[in-house]
């Protein structure tokens, strides 16, 4: 029971191997109490009496159980209604599963990206990208996590982002390829590096016509408008907001 924590579940334990007879002696002791309102509608919830007895319940199993216990809990709890990605990343990766706690890290970072909670969208990103190699896995836990930055910057740890989104870029495609040109523009931009962002921007706009698509040839023009605008190119600036479609999307 203790591998879920404080609070746990008689189906959960039974998932894990546990007996749920074993409950009501425990009950009686005074170790555990019965929730009325649990987490999950079908599932009969109960609590150690205290923290402190949590921890010792979890400290007698036995260390080589405890990994395969907790990614039997992982799956349970999957299989449960509102269950938070984060809670299942840590027992997977408690479970000696990386590439699935990776995977839940990354939709923990952008859950908490959402809320604009940063910090913790930086802690779970940092979480995944420690856990996994997988290049597509990596750009998006980086990009959630850049986004979260340009709302509130930690400029040092977002131009570490850049670096990495752009060393991976080139063996995932051209389309990766241009938006890391415009992020590291955007990034250019807010820090007041005009020249440099808009030199980025060109590139960017470069690998936009290469791309031929409409989506990314409209966020680099917008983004080199701006620039250009700023910079006084008005006339530059109204040419980068009408860029020149392919053959095929004039049809």
């Amino acid at each position: 029971a203790a591998v879920f924590g404080r609070q746990w579940w008689i189906e959960g334990v039974e998932r894990l191997g546990g007996e749920a007879e074993a409950a009501a002696g425990l009950r009686r002791a005074g170790v555990i109490v019965p929730r009325a309102r649990g987490r999950f509608p079908a599932a009969r919830e109960f609590a150690f009496r205290t923290g402190l007895l949590a921890e010792v319940a979890y400290g007698l199993l036995p260390e080589t159980q405890r990994a395969r216990l907790h990614a039997r809990a992982a799956e349970w709890l999957d299989a449960q209604p509102g269950v938070a990605p984060d809670e299942l990343a840590r027992h997977w990766e408690l479970g000696d599963e990386p590439t699935r706690a990776a995977e839940r890290w990354a939709e923990a970072a952008a859950a908490a990206a959402a809320l604009a909670d940063i910090p913790t969208a930086c802690a779970h990103a940092a979480r995944a990208l420690a856990l996994t190699a997988a290049p597509t896995l990596r750009w998006r836990v980086l990009a959630t996590r850049d986004d979260a930055l340009q709302v509130v910057g930690d400029d040092a740890l977002q131009r570490a982002g850049l670096a990495q989104l752009e060393a991976l870029a080139p063996d995932l495609g051209l389309a990766f390829e241009t938006e890391a040109a415009w992020r590291r523009c955007y990034f250019q931009r807010l820090a007041n590096d005009v020249e440099a962002a808009i030199a980025t921007a060109l590139r960017a706009s470069h690998l936009a016509t290469q791309l031929d698509d409409p989506r990314w040839g409209a966020r680099v023009g917008i983004e080199l408008a701006l620039l250009l605008a700023d910079a006084g190119r008005t006339a530059e600036a109204l040419d980068a907001l009408d860029p020149p479609l392919s053959a095929e999307h004039r049809r």
